[in-house]
């Protein structure tokens, strides 16, 4: 998506305005933007069902071997 953001008008003039000095503001924001945490794949049911079912067996794993 960055890549073909990247190739139009709107990218290019963004890409200048970002390495101004101006646009540290907006390097910042897209940096932000581009966290994993944000993206939208993440909050699809399946996907926040494998991350539940991921931490469960992550929580029964650390309960098992604190009683060893």
């Amino acid at each position: 998506m960055i890549a073909k953001l990247k190739q139009t008008a709107l990218g290019k003039l963004l890409y200048r305005l970002s390495r101004s000095t101006a646009g540290r503001p907006l390097a910042g924001l897209a940096a932000l933007l581009q966290h994993e945490a944000i993206q939208l794949a993440h909050l699809k049911p399946a996907h926040r069902r494998h991350n539940q079912t991921q931490c469960d067996i992550l929580a029964q794993f650390e309960a098992e071997s604190g009683n060893m």
